[in-house]
């Protein structure tokens, strides 16, 4: 009980402090050879596993998009999903050592996917990252609103 009244209190504080979306870094161009991935991540914090517990401790609690960008820095960049920042571009290089799992998508989803997050960035938080992304999957055949946990389990049995 403790953990949802944990979990209750971070998301009411979350919403109270909604960021309006901030465009992050501008990409300079793709990766060659690159497969746009879905990057579940570890908890790293507080709030991760508040929500990695209340999903059932299974060892994700976030997920980006690795849509197969570079910054200006020749640095790789992901899509993201903050409370404080909305949808934005971020490097890649800080989520390295919490990657959990990754799913690559077929070229037609990827594209699809890439496009849909790429004319979000710059809004407010979405319900959660993992619901972003399956709005943004035009193949998501899952529960609405997922978990993160709960999207990467529908995509690996799709």
């Amino acid at each position: 009980m403790g953990v949802l009244v944990g979990f209750f209190m971070a998301w009411l504080v979350g919403s109270v402090l909604r960021g309006g979306g901030d465009s992050g870094e501008a990409p300079a161009g793709d990766r060659e050879a690159c497969s746009v991935t879905l990057v579940f991540l570890a908890p790293a914090d507080v709030i991760g596993g508040a929500v990695d517990l209340a999903t059932g401790s299974n060892g994700v609690s976030h997920v980006v998009v690795d849509a197969c960008e570079v910054g200006d820095d020749g640095q790789a960049l992901v899509f993201d999903c903050t409370l404080l920042k909305g949808v934005t571009r971020v490097p890649a290089a800080p989520y390295a050592k919490r990657e959990a799992a990754r799913i690559e998508l077929p070229p037609a989803d990827a594209w699809h996917l890439r496009g849909c997050l790429a004319g979000r960035v710059g809004q407010p938080y979405s319900p959660t990252c993992s619901a972003l992304v399956a709005e943004c999957l035009r193949t998501y055949a899952g529960p609405p609103n997922p978990t993160p946990i709960e999207l990467l389990r529908t995509l690996q049995a799709q």
